[in-house]
């Protein structure tokens, strides 16, 4: 999974040099970008998943993902220390 996905580039850079990956998630709050992220990516729409959401209350259950990436967004969280807590940690 990544943590503020914004419109999935790190996703397609996975698939594109991890062939063999099965599936990835990209999350992002802003529902635009999202939107944005399938789009732009749909000819991969097997492989990943974009879903709209908040970093402080992730909408899965804990220990459902081997990796989690969560680069250059936590600036932008207008509470970084609760979505460190809360939502990436469980």
């Amino acid at each position: 999974m990544d943590v503020g996905c914004h419109i999935g580039d790190t996703e397609k850079l996975i698939v594109d040099q991890h062939p063999k990956i099965h599936s990835i998630i990209g999350l992002d709050y802003d529902e635009k970008r999202i939107n944005r992220a399938e789009k732009r990516w749909e000819q991969d729409e097997k492989k990943i998943t974009f879903v709209q959401g908040d970093a402080a209350a992730l909408p899965f259950e804990d220990n459902r993902f081997d990796k989690v990436i969560c680069a250059e967004m936590l600036e932008w969280v207008k509470e970084p220390l609760r979505a460190i807590n809360r939502g990436l940690v469980g």
